[in-house]
This record gives C-alpha cells, structure tokens and sequence, in this order.
C-alpha cells in the first residue's frame, strides 16, 4: 500500500476585514509574483514567511498560492534516529526549512488551505498581503 498525505482542507470566506473593501486575488497574486526574490521572505517579530504564486488565476480559476513558514540556520530543526541522539540539520547560506500550506481562493470570496500540524494559516497569508512600512 503506498504512503498517503493526510490532510484536511478547510474552506473559510475572504475578504480584506480591516479596509472594508474588495480583496483582489488576482491583483494580490501579481503583486506577489512582482516582489524581487530578495525580499520575498518576509519577518514578522520572529516568524519569517515566503509566498509563492503557482496560478494567478481569473474567470473561473482559483488564485493558487503556497504558503511558507520558513525557520533559518539559527531554528533550524534537529534530524533524530534512535540510538543515534540528534543533530542540527545544516542548511546553506539563504536556505530555508519550511512548512508548506496550499491556498486557493476564488473569485466568489472562498478560500481553501490545507492544514496540517505545522502549515502556516491563512493569518500567515493575510499578514505577508498587508502593506508593509516603508522607510523614509
């Protein structure tokens, strides 16, 4: 029998809450997709997030996004085997473990995501879309 993921998708309205007005998926995920690869990850006090855009989506198709919750060289996850004890697992310069959550929102407001233990929510997505500060 082969291995299966388990998981389970929650379905969950959205819409931008705080600014009362439309959320725009597709202009989201564009501006997503236009953010310079060295300002992807973004922090947050000590969570560090990424977003990716696998569809931007439009009449008919769902915005499909993947969301990271990414853990640097210093929280790096330990590897562990019995009678083994455990080590810091090495990853090189730039390089990230991460927690991948699947999201698709479409053009109705509905949003799905995967969750699993250590998927990021959809609160991890709704503060990598808020504004940031910018610098004067």
């Amino acid at each position: 029998m082969a291995d299966t993921l388990k998981r389970k998708i929650t379905f969950s309205a959205w819409a931008n809450g705080l600014a009362k007005q439309d959320f725009d998926r597709v202009a989201a995920a564009n501006a997503i997709a236009a953010i310079p690869t060295d300002e992807l990850v973004y922090e947050q006090g000590d969570a560090l997030t990424a977003v990716e855009v696998e569809q931007v989506g439009g009449d008919g198709t769902p915005t499909h996004l993947r969301v990271l919750a990414l853990h640097d060289a210093d929280n790096a996850p330990s590897s562990w085997g019995p009678g083994q004890g455990a080590t810091r697992v090495d990853f090189g310069k730039g390089r990230y473990s991460a927690f991948i959550c699947h999201v698709l929102i479409w053009d109705d407001k509905i949003a799905a995501h995967d969750g699993h233990a250590n998927a990021p929510g959809l609160g991890r997505l709704a503060d990598f879309l808020r504004p940031r500060p910018t610098s004067a």
